[in-house]
């Protein structure tokens, strides 16, 4: 099923034999997926929305109220996520799979607005499935001490923003204000000088677009994050 252009409550796919194709569609209830292949582009879910059990899903410049992660050690998830705003992301529903589990995150923005958790906390070793890659992101929350969070060796994390942050998580990361226009009322887009601005590092695949539609990249390099710079 293709849906274009409607607002609606929730969406919602279960089927082993469908796919759920999602572009310039606003969710204001959320939503699930579980068992059935997952695409959108330009989707907004105001409220929690879930990528269940045995999901392959390509997200691309798509925000979420809340996204929450949901796996058994009999499923599966197959899910790339870049170019997104994400608020309240939730590992904790991940478990070891003896399937094969691939999570990649990039260019994203994770954002916690309003209690003490980080943006992303990574599980211990017994309840996480390897598999986890966060690339040229930005993780921030106005509470709290650590934005990103990494509690065993299974998530690999790669050249990302983090703020506030104690100490540094995997490889390259940026302990910096990323310079957010105004985080409070939800405007992420980058202010001149952001430590995000030109600092990604390259990536199998290359986005030519951010979360707006605007051309990566503006100058040097890429930026991290969702928002590209200019």
């Amino acid at each position: 099923m293709k849906v274009r252009g409607l607002t609606a409550d929730t969406f919602i796919c279960n089927n082993a034999a469908a796919t759920l194709v999602l572009r310039d569609v606003l969710g204001l209830v959320g939503g699930s997926v579980s068992n059935c292949q997952f695409s959108a582009k330009r989707f907004v879910s105001r409220t929690y929305f879930q990528l269940a059990y045995d999901v392959i899903a390509d997200i691309d410049q798509s925000k979420f109220e809340g996204l929450h992660f949901l796996t058994s050690a009999s499923s599966r998830q197959v899910v790339s996520i870049k170019n997104s705003v994400i608020h309240h992301l939730d590992l904790t529903g991940l478990a070891p799979a003896a399937m094969s589990t691939r999570i990649d995150i990039a260019y994203s923005t994770v954002f916690n607005p309003d209690d003490a958790d980080g943006a992303v906390a990574c599980g211990v070793d017994a309840a996480t499935p390897i598999g986890i890659s966060f690339v040229n992101n930005i993780f921030a929350s106005v509470l709290g001490t650590n934005a990103m969070v990494n509690n065993g060796t299974r998530c690999v994390f790669e050249k990302n923003l983090a703020f506030p942050q104690a100490t540094s998580v995997g490889t390259g990361t940026i302990i910096m204000d990323p310079r957010f226009v105004d985080p409070l009322n939800d405007d992420l887009h980058l202010l001149a000088g952001s430590p995000a601005i030109d600092t990604a590092v390259t990536t199998p695949v290359e986005p030519s677009l951010d979360f707006d539609g605007t051309l990566r990249p503006q100058g040097g390099g890429r930026d991290v994050g969702a928002f590209e710079f200019h």
